[in-house]
């Protein structure tokens, strides 16, 4: 479901690998005496603390002169003490960001793309090829354009593409022109499960191919098995087929939001989910039911999964429909000869039969529910696409953040409601409706059960473990990138006065114009005097290797088996 961006080619790290003992040693003389003990800024304390943020706006825009005095908060109805009050203002004058293609790079990158710069918010940009049909694609494509040519640069902005698998189109940057020139001239991708989920035709693909709409192992065991699936032949076998697929997108795609929101869960600031789509298959409030015999109970795990984790991970989702009202370039009143949009099926939230403009109510309900669960807003029936996509983030302009403790004993697993009130007339007030409750760890999975190829594979960063990559210059020449790993994100252990803990770490080198691929893994022990841990603060995170920068790229991930937390992100050597 998953795909890597780059050509690869395995070339072990070893290239100026200097161990952590060294680099740190190279940094004693400028460090400052320690103290007897390790002081308390760096030990981390296990709170449970619920963080929502707000964004409140009257008819001129943001309101920016609220206290922590005009804010009540409720959960499940209750008042609650609130004991974190922040303000995150966007700077009034826009830093315009323009690089030429090769230009500089910076002198340190990180895979938490807020804490290198001065952009204060973080947005996702999803074109969902998955659950769109072709005939919009186009529209949408130029939508988003129009979109990222309005940025500055106060904004972070990554672009995904979910297909078949998800493909990273551009990382976080706030490089306008190079989000524009990722995004210039993207294509189109003809959705198979998506045709097949209509049921009416797909036995034919089915016979003529049998995975040629995408089937799975499992259908295509059964038809082998002779269970009679390929001798049915008749909309019995279609209405199976479609719903086999319908099932199948749910899936896919709450697999990838979970995925989005672990990614997004340690980045400070506002945090923006841009989903461009058709269609939205479902929503993130708990109290929807799907029945059983439509939606399997691993996809309904996995609803479940996702909503914790969107919700835990604080994402503002912006449901965006990419079925316009009228775009005579891409749109015509009629679908082109030999395409037709699709009638929406059971729990299959898009746009309607018959007239291919017309929204059904479960659609832009499931939308207006997406973004009432998150503290977003949804876009629909409207021309303007690119327009809503800069309202979302525009959003960032002022944002609350408030929290609330709740106490041990009223922890439990369950969705707790939220409502939040402000002391101000003629307001709008936004914010995600509720949290899920601290009570069952085990329900949440963490990258620990991930295989680490897979985290390397994966176009999606992990940022529970800090990583930064930082460029210097070398004495003979050229430049160097070294890079390091947070200790503020790990559980190490202070055990006979000295901090301990273990990391694996696997590695990709991808040289320019290679294809082949190779993964390297090993651990690292972490073993550290009081003097060195907090050196590390000092010199940028614990270090783990310096390589050469000559031209190739590097895919990095680190992983805590204690925790399961994991880091990861690309770095381009060069």
């Amino acid at each position: 479901m998953i795909s890597l961006y780059h050509a690869r080619l395995r070339r072990p790290v070893t290239v100026l690998t200097l161990t952590a003992a060294v680099l740190l040693a190279g940094h004693a003389l400028v460090a400052q005496e320690p103290e007897d003990s390790v002081p308390t800024d760096v030990l981390r304390v296990d709170t449970r603390l619920v963080q929502v943020d707000v964004v409140v706006r009257d008819d001129d825009g943001a309101v920016g002169d609220l206290t922590i005095d005009d804010f009540t908060v409720f959960d499940d109805g209750e008042p609650r003490k609130i004991t974190l009050f922040e303000v995150t203002t966007t700077p009034g004058e826009a830093t315009d960001v323009r690089t030429e293609a090769g230009g500089t790079v910076p002198a340190t990158t990180s895979n938490r793309p807020a804490s290198t710069g001065s952009p204060i918010s973080a947005t996702i940009v999803l074109l969902d090829r998955l659950n769109t049909e072709t005939v919009d694609q186009p529209y949408a494509n130029s939508q988003a354009l129009e979109f990222l040519e309005s940025l500055d640069g106060r904004h972070q902005v990554a672009i995904y593409e979910l297909g078949a698998e998800l493909r990273l189109i551009q990382d976080y940057t706030n490089d306008r022109d190079l989000l524009i020139r990722a995004a210039t001239g993207l294509d189109t991708r003809v959705s198979g499960q998506l045709d097949a989920s209509f049921g009416a035709g797909a036995t034919g693909g089915f016979e003529a191919n049998r995975n040629e709409v995408g089937l799975d192992q499992d259908l295509v065991d059964a038809q082998s098995a002779g269970t009679g699936i390929a001798e049915r032949g008749t909309a019995d076998l279609d209405q199976q087929v479609a719903a086999y697929f319908i099932n199948n997108r749910i899936r896919l795609t709450a697999d990838v939001l979970y995925a989005i929101a672990g990614h997004m869960a340690r980045i400070p600031g506002r945090k923006n989910l841009i989903w461009l789509s058709g269609r939205f298959p479902f929503s993130f409030d708990p109290t929807s039911e799907f029945l059983s015999s439509e939606v399997s109970a691993p996809t309904l795990d996995q609803l479940e999964r996702t909503a914790r984790a969107i919700t835990d991970a604080n994402v503002a989702v912006y449901p965006v429909s990419a079925v316009g009202l009228l775009a005579p370039e891409f749109n015509q009143p009629t679908a082109p000869a030999g395409r037709s949009r699709r009638g929406r099926t059971a729990f299959d939230f898009g746009a309607g039969s018959g007239d291919r403009f017309e929204q059904t109510p479960d659609s832009t309900n499931t939308m207006q529910s997406i973004a009432r669960m998150t503290g977003g807003q949804a876009f629909y029936l409207t021309n303007g696409i690119a327009a809503a996509m800069t309202r979302a983030v525009d959003d960032t302009a002022i944002v609350y953040t408030i929290g609330f403790s709740p106490s041990s004993e009223e922890q439990d697993s369950g969705f707790h409601t939220l409502r939040v009130e402000v002391d101000r007339d003629d307001v709008t007030v936004r914010h995600r409706r509720g949290y899920y409750g601290f009570g069952s760890p085990e329900l949440r999975t963490t990258d620990s059960e991930v295989p680490i190829e897979d985290l390397v594979r994966s176009p999606i960063n992990a940022t529970s473990i800090g990583i930064v990559a930082i460029r210097e210059r070398l004495p003979e020449g050229g430049t160097s990138t070294r890079m390091a790993v947070s200790l503020d994100d790990l559980d190490l252990e202070f055990v006979d006065d000295r901090w301990k803990g273990q990391l694996e770490v696997a590695t990709l080198l991808v040289e320019p114009g290679d294809s082949a691929s190779g993964i390297d893994v090993g651990e690292l022990t972490i073993d550290l005097t009081d003097e060195q841990f907090l050196l590390t603060f000092d010199v940028g995170g614990y270090p783990l290797f310096r390589l050469r920068n000559d031209g190739a790229f590097l895919r990095i991930v680190v992983r805590e088996p204690s925790s399961g937390a994991a880091g990861s992100m690309w770095v381009e050597l060069r």
